[in-house]
């Protein structure tokens, strides 16, 4: 479809600042749809003029109902940059659509200072907690924040007094660009501007020698910046935890016995787009989650008061779970790992027996690592020091496969497992998989079933994933612990893979394992280029 929605930014200046082809998208719309200061500024005419409704959406069927015919909106600046383009993009196919954009007040901002752009973080506090500046508050940065109102720089001087930044040098800029545009420079300790526009924009100069309470940038913040009653994973061992998580932008995680939010707030300030839940069921620690959450600039994370595993039944499927408290509980193992996505993680921490018996236990039958972890740390004994020796950690952690494990009631005829170091590419395990295919002892007829299986672990390899696309086969991931219920069949025997996965070969113990009870190796281990695989053929004697 050709596009029909034009999206023009603009500024200020108004017309006089948009570009020829802004100007005929304006003169061609049916409909011109935008904020009153938008629309008085593009002189629409009222009758082909719509306001924007609280909330935006609501004018979406007023815009879509002139779908095919020219709409255009107007936004400022650059509407793809924390503007209503991404709102629009939500509602409306990228190909219906073109974008024209202005400057955005922090190019315009960033100008009239002499900031260059790539060194200064940018914000918006535009619709959102002023506790988002707090992680960016650091010595020697520049920050431009979009303002809320006028009454935003009297608040973010406040917050940098609170935080020990008075020194920073705060510049408001207001209605930039325009014939009322104002430029006023102070610090925010003696923060004294009055008659401030609701359009504005702050821009923050932090001193290198600030002595305000910066956020480290890695994992394990002191226990101290955290409100808590002791239910709270330590600095040392919070660390080691967020690193297991293995946090990218965008994914969400699932906190299961907060406590104090420790994690789920430490998860957020690894990357602005990381979002989290942190269910807790004691209503006191509620309260205390929430207000750790503001204090260290995380205000959007997501609180539950609920017991799990019943609270995770309406929850958005995660990236990644952690379970600090309550691993114990009847189902809660068997809920996280079904609800959890495919290629997701799963960190838990026991410090108890019991728990560690049953992580153990999950551990055989899922697979993934069992990490202990005990610290000691140096204190007074008398005149001299001794090690005063923590609890020992065990920790289980694993990412569920992105393949789904084979149910009994799928095996194939043929069975295919693998096994390769890292570093393998797709077109050395293609050749294996043909020239295990190839020899005399396979013999696969046409329209029987080949599968390929391999730990579960390899079965995420994206090598992998590629050449049982282009070859056409299903991919299966298999946990060690299934591995093993067939090495009795297995013929070669290496110590080291012994050692690993407790089985002599893990493309054999695959290939048995896949095609299931009393399936036979048609092809023992056969080494090409660096991969090893095995053949099994699946029992077809019809049971008696």
């Amino acid at each position: 479809m050709k596009p029909w929605l034009c999206v023009v930014g603009i500024g200020e200046d108004g017309l006089a600042g948009l570009a020829p082809g802004a100007r005929l998208a304006l003169d061609e719309a049916g409909l011109v749809v935008g904020g009153a200061r938008h629309l008085e500024l593009a002189g629409i005419v009222p009758i082909r003029a719509l306001v924007w409704p609280q909330p935006l959406e609501g004018a979406f069927p007023q815009i879509a109902a002139r779908r095919g015919t020219p709409v255009c909106v107007l936004a400022s600046g650059d509407p793809l940059f924390y503007g209503v383009g991404s709102t629009l993009l939500r509602s409306f196919a990228r190909e219906e659509m073109h974008f024209l954009p202005g400057l955005s007040s922090f190019s315009l901002a960033a100008a009239r200072l002499g900031w260059p752009i790539q060194d200064t973080t940018l914000l918006s506090l535009h619709g959102r907690s002023l506790e988002r500046l707090i992680p960016a508050l650091q010595p020697g940065t520049r920050i431009l924040a979009l303002s809320w109102d006028q009454t935003t720089p009297r608040r973010v001087a406040d917050l940098l007094v609170q935080h020990g930044f008075s020194d920073t040098l705060m510049t408001v800029c207001e209605c930039i660009n325009g014939p009322r545009e104002r430029i006023r420079t102070g610090v925010a300790q003696t923060f004294q501007m009055d008659a401030i526009d609701p359009l504005n924009l702050v821009a923050l100069d932090i001193p290198r020698s600030s002595q305000g309470r910066a956020l480290p940038l890695a994992a394990g913040l002191d226990d101290a910046l955290f409100e808590h009653d002791g239910q709270i994973t330590r600095s040392d061992m919070r660390a080691v935890t967020v690193g297991a998580l293995r946090p990218h932008p965008g994914q969400l995680l699932w906190d299961i016995g907060a406590g104090s939010g420790s994690i789920s707030i430490e998860w957020m300030l690894r990357h602005p787009s990381l979002r989290a839940i942190a269910v807790e069921s004691n209503a006191t620690r509620v309260a205390r989650i929430k207000r750790n959450a503001d204090a260290l600039g995380v205000p959007d994370l997501d609180i539950i008061n609920g017991t799990a595993p019943e609270a995770l039944a309406a929850l958005a499927a995660p990236d990644a779970i952690f379970i600090g408290g309550g691993a114990h509980a009847p189902g809660m193992i068997e809920t996280v790992w079904e609800r959890l996505k495919p290629g997701g993680r799963l960190v838990i921490n026991a410090v108890t027996l019991e728990t560690q018996a049953l992580l153990a236990r999950a551990q055989a039958e899922h697979g993934g690592e069992l990490v202990q972890v005990q610290l000691a740390r140096a204190e007074p004994v008398g005149r001299y020091h001794g090690w005063r020796v923590a609890m020992p950690v065990v920790q289980w952690r694993i990412t569920k496969p992105l393949v789904q494990h084979m149910q009994m009631h799928q095996q194939p005829q043929w069975a295919l497992g693998l096994g390769y170091q890292n570093g393998v590419q797709v077109e050395m395990i293609m050749a294996a998989i043909r020239a295990t295919l190839a020899l005399p002892e396979a013999a696969p007829s046409r329209g029987q079933t080949v599968r390929l299986f391999t730990l579960a672990s390899k079965a995420q390899d994206v090598a992998l994933l590629e050449a049982a696309r282009q070859l056409d086969l299903r991919l299966e991931g298999l946990d060690a612990a299934e591995l093993r219920r067939f090495a009795a069949g297995v013929r070669h025997h290496s110590p080291r893979i012994e050692a690993l996965y407790g089985v002599g070969s893990v493309a054999e113990a695959a290939a048995l394992a896949g095609a299931g009870q009393g399936s036979r190796l048609v092809v023992p281990r056969h080494t090409h280029g660096g991969v090893t695989s095995a053949l099994a053929q699946a029992n077809v004697e019809p049971a008696t």
